[in-house]
């Protein structure tokens, strides 16, 4: 008697015929496989017989059914239909695919073996989304989760797989590969994950290949990093098995075909500058994650006003890497978090003691990461611990600095282990940037910071710390020197840019110089730096090293690289006021005497004329600018000359300011100077200098009230500023178009060149270039009646120079704060900040902007007319005893007192 069949039409033998056809299997093959007749096979297949409980058994052997089915399956070959469909659950009936290809599956719950995870998954929403959405197409059979040690690959795989345990119905497994490092083993792995026992001869591969074979299955493979020559038996056992899906986490993708790749990255970090907004600082995944695991030890933990920033800043060391954080948040119950924030500078020693069911390479960051320092060969170990001394990245050029051989084989070998680095997620690669000047783009290499100081433990173990950095700072040495004099022609600001992306590194190699007592290489670095320390405004940073490395011990030696460091510190000292300028200078000085470097001493005289001037010793500025000329005459410099000689003129016209009859020799004389310096910029070919110059005599031609005169320069000067790309003096020449503009009474083409000025400036990052311009943008937003926009720009700029610490740059704000306080109705703090600032001018011999001198003393005499003469002269009493330091509070009281 045929079998009846249900509304589905599923029956257990056409259910076998089906599966045999799958399996490419003949009747006379599958009956011979189960030892019993063909006509037997053709009648159990037609509905005809139903198979005894042991054919059932056999064929449950052979068809190598998990254990847990196995009962089920047995009910449905006796009974000839799913167990749902018999008479006592007539009602549950599916029609999906699942019923078709398992039917006595029908009711049993989606196969796996996930762990429940005890803790929520935090931050990777996105991520769990993304993942899902690629394992769901259908051209996506293998997918591989990489990233770098403690990054979170695990939890986000099994995350995405508890998601999609309803899109498979015959199982989402996880197959553990932490303890296997036999890519052998890794089949039999999965097969014993699955269930599956040798039996018959075949071999336990070619088993699972058939078991898998038309199932739909996604398989999770967890840590493949150490069987990575395991990745060809995947593609195997993958390729007559079009449903069964794989992914993977490793620290390197498996380069394979077929794979995709899916980077997983550190959790997002929050803004450290912006932790008042407790809501929205809670809601940053980093210090969400942090508080979470917080509470695990200490279950009241909460953000706070008071911890905020100490957690924030807590995420942002630790860049956002997941374990590194839970680890942090795991000694919440020893320490507050400022205190844990203060203990992060040895943070291998202090993120140990993770949860007792994590794996152990888990409990403890040093471990996680030695894992895949373990993985590596040794070449690729010898240049990770190498890598440890570059601080915010680097490039092959200086990757392959730190290796003492040379040649084509050398940088293959090279190239060829800092790509498997890569790959295994030790090393993060970006392409760089390209500036419009035209520098090449190259690549960037970076680790971040925990792998950093594991490597930099390694490289300490094996003796090599010393050797290595001592290349490492001999690179950036030589990179200095390379560019120093670039950073005055046409390709300036992507030079300057270059050095920002060093700068990290070059502090390191300042801190190397300093510790090791490499007094040679420590001069010469510092004597290098100088273009690059004015030009982006690091003038505190700078003197601060400067100072350091010309006392250590071990640089006392008379060179031209002691003499050159000098001059460099004497610069900085100079520009920040600073009054130990002359001990530098005068060393210098005296040092290239004894050398006999005429070109040295020049440039150095030539410091020391303006720091003597600055001193208020003018008259002595002047005899020694006048040596300073004398010597580049006869060293034949012209270069040096056409330098020296506006200097010469500045400090003539700053005694002529002062009433000094004696050296008053009319503009007639100061033109000449400047001539003869342009004459002499134009024979040297010296563009960046001639255009100085040019910029030099249109000064003067203002002074004089020669306002076509001045324009016409201005605009040769910037010409070729625009044509050497050297925009930071573009953005100071366009500022002096401005101050003309307002000279000529066109307030609205002042604002606009003044605005463009500081818009150079901005991205230039020239900090007192900002400052300067920002003064000059107030006073005319004065001018013009926009109060709003003068008190931005000039809180701003008192901001700034506050931060700064130059005494020029924090007399030009101060101006403008005196003229804002005149225009709104403060006349006795305007008369405060104005009388500071003059006296300080006078003290200094500071060459007041024409525009500039004009605006003050107009808002003077209005000041003036507002107030009583004896609260006026009281006042101006006052700020003329200020210091800079304490002019910058008062007017910073100023500001708050009106609201700014």
């Amino acid at each position: 008697m045929a079998e009846q069949t249900t509304d589905d039409g599923i029956t257990f033998g056409g259910w076998l015929k089906q599966r045999r056809n799958e399996l490419g299997l003949t009747q006379h093959e599958l009956a011979q496989a189960l030892s019993i007749s063909h006509i037997m096979l053709v009648k159990i297949e037609a509905g005809q017989r139903r198979p005894s409980s042991q054919m059932a058994g056999m064929l449950a052997d052979f068809l190598r059914l998990p254990d847990d089915e196995r009962e089920a399956f047995l009910v449905f070959a006796r009974a000839g239909r799913p167990v749902a469909q018999l008479p006592s659950d007539a009602s549950a009936t599916r029609h999906d695919d699942a019923t078709l290809r398992a039917p006595w599956r029908n009711t049993y719950a989606h196969r796996t073996n996930l762990p429940t995870p005890l803790t929520p998954l935090v931050g990777r929403d996105t991520d769990v989304a993304a993942v899902q959405n690629q394992l769901n197409q259908p051209s996506t059979r293998l997918l591989t989760l990489t990233g770098s040690p403690g990054i979170g690959k695990t939890r986000l795989a099994l995350q995405v797989a508890l998601g999609l345990v309803g899109q498979f119905d015959d199982g989402v497994y996880l197959v553990e590969l932490a303890h296997v490092s036999d890519p052998d083993l890794v089949l039999p792995t999965i097969a014993q994950t699955l269930g599956l026992r040798e039996f018959g001869g075949l071999e336990i591969g070619e088993q699972l290949r058939q078991y898998v074979q038309g199932r739909r299955m996604l398989l999770v493979l967890d840590n493949f990093e150490q069987v990575l020559d395991a990745a060809q038996l995947i593609m195997w056992l993958m390729e007559p098995s079009p449903w069964l899906k794989v992914l993977t986490t490793s620290r390197e993708a498996l380069h394979v075909r077929g794979e995709k790749r899916f980077p997983v990255q550190p959790l997002a970090l929050p803004d450290v500058a912006q932790t008042e907004d407790l809501q929205s600082l809670a809601e940053n995944p980093s210090v969400r994650l942090f508080v979470e695991r917080a509470r695990a030890v200490q279950p009241d933990f909460t953000l706070t006003p008071g911890n905020a920033q100490s957690v924030a800043s807590i995420c942002t060391r630790l860049e956002g890497l997941p374990l590194a954080i839970e680890l942090a948040a795991a000694r919440s119950g020893l320490f507050p978090p400022e205190a844990v924030l203060a203990r992060l500078g040895r943070r291998l020693d202090l993120l140990t003691g993770g949860a007792r069911d994590l794996p152990e390479r888990q409990r403890t960051l040093r471990g996680t990461i030695e894992w895949s320092y373990d993985l590596l060969n040794e070449r690729e170990q010898n240049l990770f611990r190498k890598l440890a001394v570059f601080v915010g990245g680097s490039t092959v050029e200086a990757v392959q600095a730190l290796y003492d051989t040379e040649g084509d084989l050398a940088t293959t070998d090279t190239l060829s282990a800092l790509q498997s680095l890569i790959d295994k997620s030790l090393v993060g690669v970006s392409e760089g940037s390209r500036e419009k000047q035209g520098l090449a783009r190259e690549p960037r290499f970076t680790m971040l910071e925990t792998i950093t100081e594991y490597a930099f433990e390694r490289l300490r173990e094996n003796a090599e710390a010393e050797v290595i950095q001592e290349r490492h700072a001999l690179y950036v040495l030589g990179l200095l020197e390379e560019v120093e004099p670039r950073l005055l022609g046409p390709e300036q600001i992507a030079w300057l840019n270059k050095l920002d992306m060093e700068h990290d590194n070059i502090r390191a190699a300042l801190t190397w110089a300093l510790e090791s007592k490499a007094a040679e290489i420590g001069l010469r670095l510092v004597g290098a730096l100088r273009w690059f320390w004015t030009q982006r405004s690091h003038y505190t940073e700078g003197l601060r090293w400067a100072k350091a490395i010309v006392t250590m011990r071990g640089t006392e030696p008379r060179n031209a690289a002691r003499a050159r460091a000098l001059w460099s510190a004497g610069v900085l000292a100079w520009l920040q006021g600073d009054p130990e300028v002359r001990p530098f200078i005068e060393e210098s000085v005296s040092i290239w005497r004894e050398v006999g470097d005429k070109r040295g001493l020049g440039h150095a005289l030539h410091i020391l004329g303006m720091a003597t001037l600055q001193q208020g010793q003018p008259q002595m500025a002047h005899a020694i600018q006048l040596e300073t000329v004398a010597v580049f005459r006869a060293a034949g410099d012209k270069l040096g000359l056409s330098l020296a000689l506006p200097v010469l003129s500045n400090i003539m016209l700053a005694l002529e300011d002062a009433g000094a009859s004696d050296y008053h020799v009319g503009y007639g004389r100061h033109r000449a100077l400047l001539e003869e310096a342009i004459q002499l910029a134009r024979e040297t070919g010296g563009m960046w200098v001639l255009a100085l110059q040019l910029r030099g005599l249109g000064l003067i031609a203002l002074r004089q009230g020669e306002y076509a005169e001045a324009r016409s320069l201005f605009q040769e000067s910037l010409a070729l500023h625009w044509e050497m790309g050297t925009k930071h003096e573009a953005a100071a020449t366009v500022a002096d178009l401005g101050q003309l503009a307002q000279l000529e009474g066109d307030l609205e083409a002042a604002a606009e060149l003044y605005e463009k000025s500081l818009g150079l400036f901005r991205e230039c990052a020239d900090k007192h270039g900002m400052v300067n311009t920002m003064a000059a943008v107030g006073g005319v937003a004065l001018r013009l009646g926009d109060t709003s926009r003068a008190v931005d720009v000039l809180t701003t700029a008192l901001e700034m120079v506050r931060d700064l610490g130059s005494l020029r740059y924090s007399l030009v704000a101060l101006g403008a704060l005196g003229w804002l306080m005149a225009c709104l109705g403060q006349p006795a703090r305007a008369a405060v900040l104005l009388s500071a600032v003059e006296a300080h001018y006078e003290a200094h011999h500071f060459l007041h902007p024409v525009a500039a001198r004009m605006e003050s003393e107009r808002y003077r005499e209005s000041a003036r007319a507002r107030v009583d003469e004896d609260t006026w002269q009281q006042e101006w009493a006052r700020g003329s005893g200020m210091s800079v330091e304490q002019a910058l509070q008062f007017a910073s009281q100023s500001l708050t007192l009106i609201g700014g």
